[in-house]
């Protein structure tokens, strides 16, 4: 069934798996009491709820209510307030279910007029893309009796909160349509402070003036869709970016450190005749290929002048959203059209085009600021490269479309002065990855970071010893989470836990060390075996699969690959991990960073960190340590380690043994090396150090 329902006008979906007749136990996520008398009322008011409050039952009494026919409602821990994250389930409520012998169905109920709700401390309202989306409840079908267990039904659930999230009216703009909106109202506001520029400082409006500037000249000059864009984070990135999209074009952010060759392949690859860059930015990298249509930003703004700039601010001021986007050409609908291409950075083979849609990145905006929750009062510190999805989605689109203030620099490698810009322009979220992040412990003095709430890092595993650090030191919660560009790039991360006194979620835990965080809102999960591919429980290790309106539309010219890959909008990752019961994430490792010796898998992470902890290097600005694998006539595979360390198999094995690694996992080939090869993006350049382990002696 499909229709409207009388309780606040929620859209039901599923109904029909609800038998007329009969009993059962349906589990939904957090609810409100609203969000519950909804449930209560598809039931035909036959319910009771799960819980020690007045009129709920458990236990005996609720085995005996299932038994007489009556309906039981169950939300993880009981709570009654509303989160977007799904809590620990309660083993006794399916336990009641199988004493009963009736069903249990899954049921996730999306209240877009909730009440406040409590993260990171703060009591938040309903957000503005919330009150533009529509309340909805949705039914799964029931989990046979079988294949009934915590695993399975919190994996029906986000399945169901998927579908939720991909069927709200605002994951479905036009990325452009979103940025006006997120503008409009800061037009006198400053959302962009340029640190490179001397602490230049852009308005709302002053930015939007010039994107449309920009979008204009485009339309005009450029027939092809897609556009490339050279520019390191700044307000020239930001109005190349934003222009581009207005003019219904795709922005290709070109990753000007990866080389002529990545970069002829990926101008030849999307089809790139115009490139928009700057004259300092073309003398900087004057090896990179550029083409004959190779445009300066500044150049052509000044052709409109200040008159042109002007007439366009007075137009964003003077006409309504709708009205504006209207003379501008932007669609409200974006959908699954492209919006960016990125190139992957080629760390283990070859780059790829990964197709972005206005669906990935609008659905991933609104998961990171509905999981982070900073206001526009706030900032953020946008020092990551744009032409990587990190950079791209959290500080740049993610401050258009009405997050934080954003404070750039064009390079996450100055430590020192980007810890200036933290302590000068009051920055509170620092996203960034653990390479970049080593640097800090050395060369930055604990004050210089007191503004900060938090830092978020991504792109590569966070070593927990230098998690450990990094909070030893600056006093600041260091949060991991995870994605790739596949998925737009968010899919998981760790919060700050509310204080006792604003935790109205009986101790609700918001990380979890070694953990990646839970999934952010609209992410569904699965996992499967790594060799046989058959189903596993969420809470065992296999390969992640993840599915969402985050996740991209294929490869570009790449079908094969694409299927390989996407399955009924599944995206498997290629990395083993798992779940806890509260639902937090675990990634184990990459298939391709394993290696099998003597029938058992060797996690290659692992040994680095081992590796970068028995020899004190935790808080090396740049790795010491990665460990590769090559073929070996007579074990299949073996281990080489590769180091800028003056050390020896000897003193390598004996630390290791002293941890307590297991003597298969000790690698018997260590190859010192002047420096470890690293990306732009700060992760490791596995393609070079598999070529340089291969030929080690």
């Amino acid at each position: 069934m499909v229709g409207t329902f009388g309780f606040g006008g929620a859209r039901v979906v599923g109904a029909e798996h609800l038998p007329g007749e009969g009993a059962g136990v349906v589990v939904t996520n957090s609810v409100t009491p609203a969000g519950l008398r909804r449930l209560v009322g598809i039931l035909r008011g036959r319910a009771v709820v799960w819980g020690g409050g007045a009129g709920e039952v458990m236990g005996a009494a609720a085995v005996d209510a299932l038994k007489s026919g009556a309906w039981l409602v169950a939300r993880p821990q009981g709570e009654a307030v509303r989160t977007d994250v799904l809590l620990r389930l309660d083993e006794r409520v399916l336990a009641a279910a199988l004493e009963a012998g009736v069903p249990v169905w899954p049921a996730w109920v999306f209240e877009a007029d909730g009440p406040p709700f409590f993260m990171m401390g703060h009591a938040y309202g309903a957000a503005a893309s919330r009150q533009r989306a529509r309340s909805q409840v949705r039914i799964g079908a029931a989990i046979a009796r079988g294949d009934l267990s915590t695993a399975s039904v919190r994996e029906a659930l986000y399945a169901l909160g998927a579908a939720c999230f991909e069927e709200r009216e605002d994951v479905g703009e036009h990325l452009g349509y979103a940025c006006l909106r997120g503008l409009k109202a800061r037009l006198f506001d400053v959302v962009l402070t340029d640190a490179f520029d001397g602490g230049r400082q852009v308005t709302g409006g002053q930015l939007l003036a010039a994107s449309m500037a920009l979008a204009s000249w485009l339309r005009a000059h450029v027939e092809e869709r897609r556009v490339g864009i050279v520019l390191p984070p700044g307000a020239g990135s930001a109005i190349a970016n934003l222009g581009t999209v207005l003019a219904d074009k795709v922005p290709v952010n070109l990753n000007f450190t990866a080389g002529v060759t990545a970069n002829q392949s990926a101008i030849r690859q999307a089809a790139l005749r115009a490139v928009i860059s700057a004259s300092a930015m073309r003398s900087k990298v004057a090896n990179f290929p550029w083409p004959d249509a190779t445009h300066d930003l500044r150049e052509i703004l000044a052709g409109f002048g200040k008159g042109g700039l002007a007439a366009r601010m007075a137009a964003a001021v003077a006409l309504p959203l709708p009205a504006l986007a209207a003379w501008l050409g932007v669609p409200r609908r974006g959908g699954a059209a492209e919006a960016a291409l990125l190139f992957t950075s080629g760390s283990a083979g070859d780059p790829k085009g990964v197709i972005l849609s206005h669906r990935n990145l609008v659905g991933n905006v609104i998961q990171v600021a509905e999981t982070l929750r900073f206001s526009a009062d706030d900032s953020l510190l946008g020092c990551l490269p744009i032409f990587h999805s990190f950079g791209l989605t959290v500080t740049l689109w993610y401050p258009l479309c009405g997050g934080p203030r954003v404070v750039t620099y064009i390079s996450p490698l100055d430590a020192a002065k980007l810890a200036s810009i933290v302590r000068e322009h009051g920055v509170r979220l620092m996203v960034s990855t653990p390479t970049f992040l080593r640097a800090f412990l050395k060369s930055v003095a604990p004050e210089d970071l007191k503004g900060l709430t938090m830092a978020v890092t991504g792109a590569e595993k966070l070593p927990v010893d230098l998690a450990e650090a990094f909070e030893a030191r600056f006093g600041i919660p260091l949060r991991e989470g995870y994605g790739l560009t596949e998925t737009a790039p968010v899919v998981s991360v760790n919060l700050t836990d509310p204080p006792p006194e604003a935790n109205r979620l009986g101790g609700q835990v918001s990380h979890r060390r070694g953990s990646v965080g839970r999934p952010v809102p609209g992410v569904a999960v699965r996992v499967t075996d790594a060799e046989t591919g058959a189903p596993r429980s969420i809470f065992e290790t296999g390969v992640l699969w993840f599915r969402g309106a985050n996740i991209f539309e294929g490869y570009l010219g790449e079908p094969d690959r694409t299927s390989d890959v996407l399955h009924g909008r599944w995206f498997r990752t290629g990395d083993l991990g798992r779940m806890d019961e509260d639902g937090f994430i675990y990634i184990e490792g990459r298939l391709a960073r394993f290696s099998k010796i003597g029938g058992e898998m060797v996690p290659l992470a692992t040994m680095e960190q081992h590796l970068h902890a028995a020899f004190d290097m935790v808080e090396a600005e740049r790795p010491a340590f990665v460990v590769c694998r090559r073929p070996h006539p007579a074990k299949g595979e073996e281990l080489v380690v590769l180091t800028t360390l003056d050390v020896g198999e000897r003193e390598v094995s004996r630390r290791l043994r002293d941890r307590g690694v297991p003597n298969l996992w000790i690698p018997k080939v260590v190859h010192r090396v002047e420096n470890i090869p690293v990306l732009a993006s700060g992760k490791l350049d596995l393609r070079v150090c598999d070529s340089m382990a291969r030929e080690a002696r």
